[in-house]
């Protein structure tokens, strides 16, 4: 056959029919595949050339801005109009990303089609990009990512929504077309961080005794650590006006506070934060022991008695025998008496 064409059968036999002999079956060339020109640069086959025999299996690509319909595509024989087609159809949709919503477990993004391509029913997918220590299986399960499509390109415009997803994780959406199962669109997007689990506190014993709390540094599985807020409250018992608050923020890379003073009730309520806000909290309570001859001396004579301290009353007594006998008032008394 000529150029671009090629035969309808590979064999052909002289055979006798009456007085004379004929071709079995008919000769006759068909047209083979080409680019066509309705595509125009649209689309590009791999391999490249200008003619494609029956039976050729090409893959389709489309120009930066649109994705094809199919990821390829054959070249079949159509006996009847004694020519070739490519099977299926493709063409290069373009679809733009309109706007992306995302929280801690869901996301949202909205699509828009060029009228005509996408009346087709496409499915959606959600997968977290790569594993790491927050997520430990990075394909989740069918029943825990849930992503839909809305409307189904009405007014050529579509909703996905994926629930059910990890924090602060970045996933791959896909756009497939379910007759084929070829991705038409894909988007990175990263869910938004979310409030941090509590800490967990050291080690170290429960009543410290350099007066230094420590604990453990959080993740960022759920976003990123900012640092540490501490709300101290401080006491004492052998003091009861003695009563201290303090609000004090660490950065993320700070594990430890030593409080400032010995002979002292603490309690420490610890809580991570990241953008998102301030996470769970963890308390503890200890008490410091006094260090110094002084502080221990007035620890053991500061007692309560009917909710005054029996050393503030031994005090005033002895101011009033200090007038009594000293003043004028006093020593004329006395001498009267």
């Amino acid at each position: 056959c000529a150029e671009g064409y090629e035969p309808l059968h590979p064999w052909i036999r002289c055979t006798r029919q009456g007085s004379i002999n004929v071709w079995d079956p008919d000769i006759a060339c068909i047209r083979k595949c080409t680019k066509s020109i309705i595509w125009n640069l649209s689309i590009q086959l791999s391999p490249g050339k200008r003619y494609y025999g029956t039976g050729e299996r090409v893959s389709v690509k489309c120009r930066d801005g649109y994705e094809a319909s199919e990821a390829s595509i054959t070249c079949v024989r159509q006996d009847s109009a004694r020519r070739s087609v490519w099977s299926p159809e493709p063409r290069c949709i373009e679809i733009k990303q309109k706007r992306v919503e995302s929280s801690s477990d869901s996301l949202s993004l909205t699509l828009s089609c060029n009228k005509g391509d996408c009346e087709s029913i496409w499915d959606a997918k959600a997968t977290c990009q790569e594993a790491s220590e927050c997520v430990s299986s990075c394909e989740p399960a069918p029943s825990d990512a849930l992503c839909r499509i809305e409307d189904q390109w009405r007014v050529q415009e579509a909703t996905i929504t994926c629930s059910s997803l990890q924090p602060f994780t970045q996933y791959h959406v896909t756009i497939r077309s379910k007759s084929t199962n070829h991705p038409v669109y894909s988007v990175m997007v990263t869910t938004n961080a979310t409030v941090p689990d509590a800490p967990e506190f050291g080690t170290n014993n429960d009543i410290p005794k350099d007066r230094t709390i420590s604990w453990k540094r959080l993740s960022d599985c759920k976003g990123v650590i900012q640092g540490y807020q501490l709300n101290i409250a401080a006491w004492r018992d052998y003091n009861k006006t003695f009563h201290e608050a303090h609000l004090v923020r660490v950065s993320s890379s700070v594990t430890t506070y030593t409080m400032g003073k010995p002979g002292t009730n603490y309690s420490v309520e610890i809580r991570g934060f990241t953008a998102a806000g301030l996470g769970a909290p963890q308390t503890r309570t200890f008490s410091t022991d006094i260090s110094d001859e002084k502080e221990r001396e007035a620890g053991a004579s500061f007692t309560v008695f009917n909710g005054i301290q029996v050393a503030q009353i031994a005090v005033l007594m002895f101011c009033a025998i200090v007038v009594t006998f000293f003043c004028p008032g006093g020593q004329r008394l006395h001498q009267n008496s």
